[in-house]
């Protein structure tokens, strides 16, 4: 995994210094709507936990932000926070009826989907600065973020289902996939739920329930390709990078629920673990790796062979993976 993770930079100058980062246990987050539960088990499935719980309480989003070791959680109407182990919950902000979460913490904002004000909405990691970025979005569920174009992507449920992207302050909106006559490329969405972006790929993913598969597409909605098929009920995803793995949730009957992982050739399909509840969302922990510590102004060829050498500034490594830009990040 180390090696594969480094062949992927070509830098031109000796100013990138490659650590590891200390070893500590990584974990898999997931949100169980009907049992009223938060829970978290590593990534080999083993020893399930239930950090939140509470009787009535509906959980749905989840995100992990491990820069600063903390868990995002939407549920009731509100956004919360709280320690890994699920300690020290603070009620952050109450937007309404969010769905999917994502962090941006190169900016530290989070983003939400959220159907009850037809709205993608965004604000600061301590729920200040509201913006709606978005309107009219005909019941926004699934949420993405591609940190290398700044550009957010979600799924419409409902007259027809489609799936759009804008850029992070919500300008040029546009539909990419759906059957839909303003969408770029036209396909029936029978039932998407969630999205996940491979960056470095450069491919989205989305599960669809009605289908009981998982589709990919380019990032402008071509090359629509089915990851897997003959589901029975998919519905969350994440993708972790620097495994190259994607993570999702499938019914396995009975009530119970299982949460997979495969390589995003679609080899090496593994059942994790089962649990009693339905799975709603998941956010997987990177697990260990190399870090990338970036002197200021280097030279560097970066993803893909003889792409051409520019000049980048010093800035966060984000857990997307070995993500660079050519120039700082936006507040955005």
């Amino acid at each position: 995994m180390t090696h594969r993770r480094i062949s992927r930079i070509t830098c031109a100058a000796a100013l990138v210094i490659c650590t590891s980062l200390p070893v500590r246990a990584e974990y898999m987050f997931w949100t169980e709507m009907f049992e009223n539960a938060i829970r978290r088990a590593p990534l080999d499935g083993s020893q399930i936990e239930t950090i939140y719980w509470q009787p009535s309480f509906i959980p749905y989003g989840i995100a992990v932000d491990t820069r600063s070791d903390s868990l995002y959680w939407s549920g009731d109407y509100s956004i919360f926070r709280a320690t890994l182990d699920g300690s020290a919950i603070e009620t952050l902000i109450n937007p309404g009826n969010v769905r999917e979460l994502e962090l941006n913490t190169l900016t530290d904002r989070m983003y939400w989907a959220n159907p009850g004000f037809t709205s993608i909405q965004r604000s600061d990691l301590d729920g200040g600065n509201i913006e709606t970025l978005t309107h009219d979005t005909n019941f926004p569920t699934g949420l993405a973020l591609d940190f290398s174009s700044e550009q957010m992507y979600w799924i419409n449920e409902g007259g027809p289902n489609t799936i759009s992207k804008a850029n992070f302050d919500g300008s040029d909106v546009q539909c990419l996939i759906g059957a839909h006559l303003a969408c770029v490329v036209q396909a029936t969405l029978a039932g998407p739920k969630s999205l996940e972006i491979d960056v470095p790929g450069a491919r989205l993913y989305w599960t669809d329930s009605v289908d009981g598969s998982i589709f990919s597409a380019n990032l402008n909605g071509t090359d629509i390709q089915s990851f897997k098929t003959g589901l029975t009920f998919p519905w969350a995803l994440d993708y972790e990078p620097q495994s190259g793995m994607l993570y999702w949730s499938d019914a396995l009957g009975g009530g119970t629920w299982g949460l997979y992982r495969a390589n995003l050739d679609g080899t090496d399909t593994e059942l994790i673990l089962r649990t009693d509840g339905f799975v709603s969302s998941l956010s997987v922990m990177p697990e260990p790796g190399v870090v990338a510590l970036i002197l200021p102004v280097i030279l560097w060829g970066g993803f893909r062979p003889g792409r051409r050498v520019r000049r980048v500034g010093l800035w966060e490594v984000q857990r997307t993976g070995f993500l660079f830009r050519s120039h700082a990040p936006t507040r955005s």
